[in-house]
């Protein structure tokens, strides 16, 4: 693991990282968490083989330059993932007679609401810190061979969008991995629905081949590619939101339902999710409109793009209009 203590009693390793666990917590408590926090979060991003360098170098204490650097960022991440592990089961023990809450005898038990909250924040800093070791990981990935070889890095370079912050310049989304994460299913099937058939299947597969080889695009690609973003990440928000309230369970779909009885976090109205879904759906559309026109303007620099001739230029190419005769997003 990333985290050690010398007698099973101290846990100063991972306080060095979040303040939030007690002095008195002992090490026996939290080791069960850290390791399932390693198996849920960090070593499906990290990827395995990268792990099983980094962690003996770590438990011998021989770890310098970079490893040293991504050992630091990955424990960041992996302290916060415990501390969310760990408050969701410490105040409760597993006993004969039955479950029991663990009652302190100088101190009161946390509130519920006081508990959710806490565990928002630790998994939204888990996120945040999951993320920053993710663009070390990018930025070096000449110097982190196992990961760049790996399907952890195969998997986060398989779309055109492929990051929290790739999302983000274009929709705020708060800059949260969790958000990403949660719309990052849909990006491959609106890819297809909406992106292949204005630029070709040749030209869509030999860009996400580029992609996925993890070199740096041409002049002409990188264009492209951020002209392709653009609708894409408003129509992956389009296709994604009727969805995401929905959770599909052994007894049918379900509706994620959150009421805290103080600070109430209500879900959109059906209307306020189809109004945004519309505007996602017409920004989408403005910016497919752009993509066609800077294919048709630039058409002798993607030679693996064929102009479709099934209608006419002027029509296909034109800037779509809302019904204020305006053009949409001006």
């Amino acid at each position: 693991m990333l985290f050690k203590s010398t007698n099973n009693i101290e846990i100063e390793s991972i306080r060095a990282f979040c303040s939030a666990f007690a002095q008195t917590t002992h090490w026996s408590k939290i080791e069960p968490h850290i390791y399932q926090a390693e198996q849920d979060y960090l070593i499906p991003y990290l990827s395995p083989a990268q792990y099983a360098i980094i962690e003996p170098l770590y438990q011998a204490g021989t770890a310098t330059g970079k490893n040293a650097e991504l050992i630091k960022k990955a424990q960041y991440a992996l302290a916060y993932f415990t501390a969310f592990l760990f408050s969701k089961t410490n105040a409760v023990t597993l006993a004969n007679t039955g479950n029991q809450e663990n009652v302190p005898q100088n101190s009161n038990a946390a509130r519920q609401w006081t508990t959710r909250d806490q565990q928002e924040v630790f998994l939204n800093t888990a996120y945040s810190n999951l993320d920053a070791m993710l663009a070390y990981l990018e930025n070096n990935k000449s110097d982190f061979t196992a990961w760049a070889a790996s399907d952890s890095f195969t998997q986060s370079h398989g779309d055109f969008i492929n990051t929290t912050a790739d999302l983000n310049k274009i929709v705020n989304i708060g800059n949260s991995m969790q958000v990403f994460l949660n719309v990052k299913r849909f990006i491959k099937h609106t890819s297809l629905m909406y992106i292949e058939p204005v630029l070709g299947s040749e030209l869509y597969e030999d860009l996400l081949q580029g992609i996925a080889s993890g070199n740096t695009p041409n002049e002409e690609a990188s264009k492209l590619l951020a002209k392709i973003r653009e609708p894409l990440a408003y129509l992956v928000l389009f296709e994604a939101l009727p969805l995401l309230p929905v959770q599909l369970t052994n007894v049918g779909p379900r509706v994620i339902n959150i009421n805290d009885s103080i600070v109430t976090n209500m879900l959109a109205t059906k209307e306020q999710v189809a109004d945004y879904a519309a505007k996602m759906l017409q920004l989408g559309n403005m910016h497919l409109a752009r993509l066609k026109d800077f294919l048709y303007k630039n058409v002798a620099d993607y030679p693996l793009y064929t102009p479709p001739t099934d209608m006419d230029e002027a029509t296909q190419y034109q800037p779509l209009i809302s019904e204020n005769k305006k053009v949409i997003g001006f």
